[in-house]
């Protein structure tokens, strides 16, 4: 259960990114995680373990024309 909402807000912050701020889709590669890589190892329900990341993989420019 708690992979699929996981999914699910990885596929919310994809969208609200190509929406509001016209990312291209295929820029993005989304991943929910379920209970791996918790913020705070806890038993029950915590707010703070649902969250989402993104991480800038790629240089949002090209170099070789910052250079020029």
């Amino acid at each position: 259960m708690n992979l699929g909402l996981s999914d699910r807000r990885a596929e919310a912050v994809a969208l609200a990114l190509i929406e509001y701020f016209a990312i291209p889709p295929e820029n993005l590669i989304v991943q929910g995680y379920g209970e791996r890589y918790l913020k705070l190892d806890t038993q029950g329900p915590s707010q703070e373990n649902r969250r989402a990341s993104v991480r800038r993989i790629t240089p949002l420019t090209d170099a070789r024309l910052v250079n020029l």
